[in-house]
């Protein structure tokens, strides 16, 4: 058997239709029409990707074919790699290598976007990442395989063997968000169908246990501790946490599989008699750019690159747009949890209720260190985790913004366990708020 895995942007679990007992993910599609392919083709959904030129927000000259490079990964859908596609230069980046100098931290901007444009598309982090914050959240809880925090409103997160991710983590009653085939293998190749009668967050699998993510760390354990032999150098670009010097800007198979999944539709069912709502994505770089300050978003454009001096406060959106709602995801740096960069995905609803889709994307560089996403533990904090301890934090919510503020209040609340869904909760006359679903 083959397997990969991954998850998307929206963090929703609900009830297979067809199946009693069983669950399935509520990705979030995008809503621009898909027109007919060639025949015997499925149709194709465009997205249309440029950047912005506006004062205060423009991309510099010399950083737009990184942009450029970044669309043509996700549209070549290559290369795809099953080893080696972290590289880090400890000597400093090539000469010419567009970056990011974030805090006296030099980031590898293509390395960025093309994270980012995963987002774009729908896809989530696979890891824990920033989906729970508390007074202090250790870096390697991040690190943890994708889910809710079950009934009891915190995160278990145990790892038995000294490892975080694979599938013998103790994670009490938390659901997965993270799908993968019955061997629990996320860096392997598909030979067959990639919809829900082949994935499954919940298992059974065939090396029992939690769904393992698709971290360096996982990929390099072992036989002994994923079922799978020690791949070197390998880690999903999705899995949020950044690292200075360091350059990964090839796909793996999760990656890729994971957009596989969303072609096959609303129904998550592909090919033959399933194929109506199947689609291709086609993503198309528009190298004139285009001003945007904000407001009503710019015509025939649906993913907006920008950059911005300084970030927006937590859970704030860079522009205000005219639609019902945003999720805001962002990257941060490994060493200090701190943001380097942000996605907003605009949506028409609430991510939570059925129909809502994604009417546009914003995706903002910053040219200082964005506000503190995850609090990163004093070294040797960890070892009372791997020991057995559960750690427990705060819900958090990933966040859900409301469209209309400017300066908007940030109101937390306690999402159903059961759906792990997230919510808009509107005030009267306020442009954004936020609702807690992680």
């Amino acid at each position: 058997m083959n397997a990969h895995g991954f998850t998307f942007v929206g963090d929703r679990r609900i009830a297979d239709p067809a199946i009693a007992g069983a669950f399935i993910p509520a990705p979030l599609y995008w809503a621009v029409p898909a027109i007919p392919g060639p025949a015997g083709a499925p149709p194709i959904r465009t997205l249309n990707v440029t950047f912005n030129t506006a004062a205060g927000f423009a991309v510099a000259a010399a950083d737009q074919p990184a942009v450029m490079r970044a669309v043509a990964t996700w549209d070549n859908r290559a290369p795809i790699l099953g080893a080696d596609n972290l590289t880090f230069f400890p000597a400093g980046l090539p000469a010419g290598t567009p970056v990011k100098v974030l805090g006296g931290q030099t980031f590898d901007l293509e390395t960025i976007l093309v994270h980012e444009m995963g987002h774009a598309i729908g896809l989530g982090h696979p890891n824990f990442a920033d989906r729970a914050v508390g007074p202090v959240v250790p870096g390697p809880v991040t690190r943890f395989t994708a889910s809710t925090l079950g009934a009891n409103g915190r995160i278990d997160a145990a790892g038995r063997d000294g490892r975080v991710g694979n599938f013998d983590d103790n994670r009490g009653d938390d659901l997965s968000l993270h799908l993968v085939d019955r061997d629990n293998n996320p860096f392997n190749a598909s030979n067959g169908v990639i919809d829900k009668s082949t994935f499954t967050m919940d298992g059974p699998f065939a090396t029992g246990g939690f769904a393992q993510t698709p971290t360096r760390e996982v990929a390099a354990a072992g036989q002994a501790a994923t079922g799978f032999n020690a791949i070197r150098d390998l880690e999903a670009l999705m899995v949020q946490g950044a690292r200075p010097l360091e350059v990964q800007r090839e796909l793996t198979r999760d990656d890729l599989h994971g957009m596989s999944y969303l072609q096959s539709g609303p129904d998550q069912l592909s090919g033959g008699r399933f194929a109506a709502d199947d689609y291709v994505f086609s993503l198309v770089f528009n190298a004139a750019g285009v001003a945007s300050a904000g407001g009503a978003v710019p015509a025939g454009v649906q993913i907006l690159v920008n950059n911005i001096a300084l970030a927006p406060p937590l859970g704030r959106t860079v522009f205000a747009h005219p639609f019902a709602s945003a999720i805001v995801q962002y990257d941060v740096d490994d060493e200090t949890g701190r943001a380097i960069d942000q996605t907003d995905i605009w949506l028409d609803g609430p991510s939570d209720s059925a129909g809502t889709t994604i009417q546009f994307v914003d995706v903002t560089l910053y040219d200082a260190f964005g506000p503190t996403v995850v609090q990163v533990p004093e070294p040797g904090s960890f070892l009372l985790l791997v020991a057995g301890l559960t750690l427990v934090v705060q819900r958090r919510a990933r966040r859900l913004v409301n469209a209309r503020a400017s300066k908007p209040d940030l109101i937390l609340r306690r999402a159903p366990q059961s759906s792990f869904t997230t919510s808009v909760i509107s005030t009267p006359g306020s442009a954004l708020s936020m609702s807690a679903d992680s």
